[in-house]
């Protein structure tokens, strides 16, 4: 039957129906009642990123296919324009200034924890490691999709890349746990952090209202904006990329596509734009941004990506650095613990996470864990880029 289908739909389409196959399987999964055990330890990204690499291992998918490019030079772009264009920005203004600061906090202590981590460990480390660097850091600025776009444009060869995944999931993973498991001791360690408590009040005030992202039914007018966006004006930004000179061997062409999209992205998404969110555009983007993860997962070798050991402890010095930035900043600001797990996780959990954190702690303030998590996806592309780029100087690339 494999033969049959292969023989068929040649080799490009094999490869897509086997990836989007995956894709579909692993949130077919998630839904299912199995989903809570599956996804408990290990959530939908590492599965996307892992299956196909077992794929690729068993054989069922090519090593090397021009499918894989071809998601990431077409697919990539339309799905980052169509997640930012859909974000609610404007909803970050509701949240209040100890927030904010607290969420750049956090992103001050992962570029920091970068540098120091690389500078610490750089001798044990893999060559070329400021590239696995800078696709994590926009995971820990944001979430999945900043990790996918940066490991385009620095160009994170695939088996370094599956090394990052392992480290973001079992440092980042056992990092927001630990933030859960201090949600019972919250009032103790506000009282040692001096924090104010009337700054939970305000910020409840703040967001009273606010709540999930409505949806409606997708029609006709607005499946025809999703796809001009990702299909006419995406391509249209990378041409742009491609006429800008590139930086000595630093910021390619595609990296100028990228940042144009980023920029149009979030200008549109104060405009009625951001409306395709609530008929599904954002998920549309998700979509496509897990289908390029998998393309890349394709493309790994399991025994390379086994072995991480020095990574690992990276990556725990690299966070250990980030919560101190973020104690520091909580004491400076009178900020309760809710403030530090929540900017704390909206870094590194992104839109998955950053809510329960924020429920665990205070259940009416979930929302402020959400629209932290937006805007750490916004701009978690920029924030991850500088860091990458600060990595590569300190590696001497």
């Amino acid at each position: 039957m494999t033969d049959f289908l292969q023989e068929t739909l040649g080799s490009r389409g094999w490869v897509l129906l086997v990836l989007s196959l995956m894709v579909w399987g692993v949130f077919q999964a998630e839904k299912s009642r199995l989903g809570p055990r599956l996804f408990k330890f290990l959530p939908a990204l590492v599965w996307v990123y892992f299956l196909p690499m077992l794929g690729t291992t068993v054989g069922l998918l090519p090593g090397s296919s021009p499918v894989y490019k071809d998601l990431q030079l077409y697919l990539l772009p339309a799905a980052l324009l169509l997640l930012l264009a859909t974000a609610d920005l404007r909803s970050v203004r509701r949240l209040g200034l100890p927030a904010v600061l607290m969420f750049f906090a956090g992103s001050l202590g992962i570029f920091l924890g970068a540098l120091a981590s690389l500078s610490l460990l750089g001798p044990i480390l893999p060559p070329q490691a400021w590239r696995g660097f800078g696709a994590l850091a926009g995971s820990w600025i944001g979430g999945s999709a900043n990790m996918v776009g940066l490991q385009a444009v620095f160009q994170t060869p695939p088996e370094l890349f599956g090394r990052m995944v392992v480290v973001d999931t079992v440092v980042g993973y056992t990092w927001i746990g630990i933030l859960i498991a201090l949600a019972s001791r919250q009032e103790r360690i506000d009282r040692w952090l001096g924090a104010d408590p009337s700054l939970l009040e305000d910020a409840r005030e703040r967001v009273e209202g606010l709540g999930g992202r409505k949806r409606s039914g997708l029609d006709l007018a607005s499946a025809a904006g999703i796809a001009f966006l990702g299909l006419g004006v995406a391509p249209l930004c990378m041409a742009l990329g491609r006429a800008m000179p590139e930086i000595q061997g630093r910021v390619n062409h595609f990296a100028w596509g990228i940042l144009f999209i980023s920029l149009l992205g979030v200008a549109l998404s104060f405009t009625p734009v951001r409306r395709l969110g609530e008929k599904g555009g954002d998920q549309v983007g998700y979509v496509g941004i897990y289908l390029m993860l998998a393309g890349v997962g394709a493309q790994a070798d399991l025994t390379s990506i086994l072995g991480a050991p020095a990574l690992v402890l990276a990556g725990v010095v690299w966070l250990a650095i980030h919560a101190l930035v973020l104690l520091g900043a909580a004491r400076l600001l009178r900020a309760p613990l809710f403030f530090l797990a929540v900017g704390s996780t909206a870094n590194i959990g992104g839109p998955a996470s950053a809510p329960l954190v924020a429920t665990v702690y205070r259940p009416e303030l979930a929302p402020v864990g959400l629209i932290l998590a937006v805007l750490g996806n916004t701009v978690g592309y920029y924030l991850g880029f500088l860091t990458g780029e600060a990595c590569r100087l300190v590696a001497g690339g």
